[in-house]
C-alpha cells in the first residue's frame, strides 16, 4: 500500500489537508491543484470530470470544485 500526503496551499504554504482551517465543509480541490497533485495538465482534470472519472460540483462562476477525498482515491488506485 503507497501513502499519499494530499496538501492545500493555504496563504502560500502548502498544508496537509489535515491540517487546514475546519469549517465544516468537505475540503474541495480546483482543477489546477488537482493537476499539479497528479501531474496532468488541467485540461486533462477537466475532461476526466465530463469523462465521469472524477465527480465535482461546479461554483456560480462556472469553476469546477473536487472534493479532496476523490483525488486521495484516485492517487491510491481505489476507484473501484
Amino acid at each position: 500500500m503507497v501513502s499519499v500526503q494530499v496538501t492545500v496551499r493555504v496563504n502560500g504554504r502548502h498544508l496537509p489537508i489535515a491540517q487546514t482551517p475546519a469549517v465544516g465543509w468537505p475540503e474541495l480541490l480546483t482543477t489546477i491543484e488537482v493537476a499539479d497533485l497528479c501531474r496532468v495538465a488541467p485540461s486533462t482534470v477537466g475532461r476526466w470530470l465530463q469523462e465521469g472519472r472524477l465527480r465535482g460540483q461546479r461554483t456560480l462562476g462556472g469553476h469546477w470544485r473536487i472534493p479532496a477525498d476523490q483525488i486521495r482515491a484516485l492517487l491510491e488506485g481505489d476507484q473501484g
